[in-house]
């Protein structure tokens, strides 16, 4: 099985997690969760984590494939994810996060 973000051909769909045979064709799973492309398999493969913006805040979720609700695993108040993996033996998370504001400013007439 591949799992991607996909999203369907309607316009400005939101991204989901969704599970393709290796083989090709259609999704055969399709969650509700919307995410913003950052997935990783579980190690006994039997659910997918997935990085998801709420109120413009990034956690990491993990969502089983035998269709069971998606339950968060951080609980981060503030930021965004860059990035994240999973240890080999499943117990641990690392994660790249980015938790600064942008500034932005404008120079006219440097002279």
């Amino acid at each position: 099985l591949i799992a991607c973000a996909w999203r369907s051909d309607k316009p400005n769909a939101p991204l989901k997690v969704a599970v393709f045979p290796f083989a090709g064709g259609a999704p055969t799973k399709v969650f509700a969760a919307q995410t913003n492309g950052w997935l990783r398999w579980t190690n006994d493969g039997r659910a997918v984590l997935y990085s998801a913006i709420e109120k413009d805040v990034n956690n990491i979720w993990m969502q089983p494939l035998d269709g069971g609700p998606a339950a968060p695993l951080t609980k981060f108040t503030e930021g965004a994810i860059a990035g994240f993996d999973i240890s080999p033996d499943g117990k641990k998370i690392i994660c790249s996060r980015r938790l600064s504001d942008y500034f932005l400013a404008l120079i006219k007439d440097s002279q």
